[in-house]
């Protein structure tokens, strides 16, 4: 894109490999869980339908997101339009959401399959059916290995995870800047933007109006809230490692879910 000479990259020649990397990986991680939920076997129908008409369907939305936001944003890009930056910001907005509602769905999975009820022995509310903190009846259901692991993964979840998506289904939802300054010198080029007017110096103004543009850069952060602070996530790594953890939490759980199969085999 025109306006682009002599920027200079975001991301160093070494992140880009990691980032392609990572990039190349997910594909086949997609494909291996297709097929590994595909062939789980489940006893009972509900936790076979969020497997495959739950989980199975959000990771094929999570993976054709991740292929979007690198065919619109590749890591390289030093400039996006509205137009692009709208479709980003919707293809990244439906990741979060869909990530979220695949770890929702294998806490479903899990309840049916073991048919976990409340202290009364009354089937779960849907308002306790989940896999953070919060959500202690399914929780002390698993394995003490597994809890483990849950809460070991409890800052991705709660502080990351669940902020996103909390604020875009209820507060504000996800913004891509345009680009991003120094704020230092764009007030001070602000500041002397203003005495040059005051002195009638139309051409020094348009100089320095036009170095205040140039200052200006794309970067590939994604944030939320400005009165909350959010802060920015670069796009990128942060979408590859959420998928890496999806894929991570998958497998601990098809390890978990196997293994209590094994154990009703053993009993019978």
């Amino acid at each position: 894109m025109s306006g682009n000479e002599g920027r200079l990259p975001y991301y160093t020649p070494a992140s880009l490999v990691e980032i392609r990397r990572g990039l190349a990986k997910v594909k086949p991680d997609y494909v291996r869980l297709l097929i590994e939920f595909n062939e789980l076997k489940l006893s009972n129908d509900n936790a076979k339908e969020y497997a495959l008409h739950g989980f199975g369907r959000r990771l094929s939305m999570l993976h054709q997101c991740i292929q979007n936001t690198f065919s619109i944003c590749p890591p390289e890009t030093q400039a996006l339009s509205d137009y692009e930056r709208r479709n980003l910001t919707i293809n990244i907005q439906c990741f979060i959401f869909n990530l979220y509602g695949c770890l929702d769905n294998l806490a479903w999975v899990w309840v049916h399959e073991k048919q976990i009820k409340d202290k009364k022995g009354n089937a779960l509310s849907k308002r306790l059916v989940g896999l953070t903190s919060r959500y202690e009846i399914v929780r002390s259901s698993f394995s003490q290995d597994f809890q483990d692991y849950l809460a070991s993964r409890d800052s991705w979840l709660e502080q990351h995870l669940v902020d996103l998506r909390d604020s875009l289904a209820h507060r504000i939802p996800m913004y891509i800047p345009p680009s991003v300054v120094n704020k230092t010198v764009h007030d001070d080029l602000e500041s002397r933007k203003a005495e040059a007017l005051k002195n009638h110096d139309i051409e020094e103004y348009e100089r320095l109006d036009l170095e205040q543009k140039s200052s200006a850069q794309f970067r590939p952060w994604i944030t939320h809230s400005f009165s909350e602070h959010s802060k920015p996530r670069i796009i990128h790594p942060q979408v590859l490692n959420d998928w890496v953890t999806l894929v991570e939490f998958s497998e601990k759980f098809l390890d978990e879910i196997g293994h209590v199969q094994k154990l009703k085999k053993i009993a019978c």
